[in-house]
């Protein structure tokens, strides 16, 4: 049996409420999202976070990590820990210091997501027709915008994903890809 993660209890509870709204839920599907919706903050005690100073990831691995006295969090590779008790990761705004870390959440199977949004090219590309942010929202992603320049600075929580086919603009995403990290090494570099 799969067990039932915090990532995977919100996921769910987002599909229930999509469709709530544009079908309605069936009585035993209602009661279902009442349910996920009580179990998700026992799912989330403690969120997943480890300390890193109990734990630290292994080199090059990409975490998402918070510095609990900024409240501030990152996408991020782990690069080295220091002997002032400091934990050093790589970031998209460079060095940061970090308090906790958990690992990434799963990626979506993209041969799930609805139809409307097929892969464009070999390079990965998935074309994009607008709803709900189709990935997590801390996963890095390059965009394509509809006035044809793309962008991979961002992680997908970011960008706005909704498209209003009567008033196209020229920054509506059209396509998307996951961006995969590339490892470090010690000294932070690719």
């Amino acid at each position: 049996m799969n067990k039932l993660t915090a990532e995977k209890c919100r996921e769910r509870i987002a599909s229930l409420k999509r469709n709530r709204r544009v079908f309605g839920l069936a009585m035993d599907s209602e009661l279902y999202l009442q349910a996920l919706e009580i179990a998700l903050p026992v799912l989330e005690q403690n969120g997943g976070w480890i300390s890193c100073s109990e734990q630290t990831p292994d080199a090059g691995q990409t975490v998402l990590v918070t510095n609990i006295h900024i409240h501030a969090s990152e996408v991020a590779i782990y690069t080295q820990g220091s002997a002032s008790g400091k934990y050093y990761f790589g970031a998209s705004s460079g060095k940061f210091i970090a308090t906790h870390w958990r690992h990434m959440p799963e990626l979506p199977d993209i041969e799930t997501q609805p139809s409307t949004n097929t892969q464009v090219d070999n390079d990965g590309w998935i074309e994009w027709k607008g709803g709900e942010c189709p990935i997590p929202a801390a996963i890095p992603v390059e965009v394509k915008f509809r006035k044809g320049s793309t962008n991979r600075k961002e992680c997908a929580g970011d960008w706005g994903w909704l498209i209003d086919d009567d008033e196209p603009r020229p920054y509506d995403i059209i396509a998307y890809r996951v961006i995969q990290e590339q490892p470090t090494n010690q000294n932070g570099e690719q």
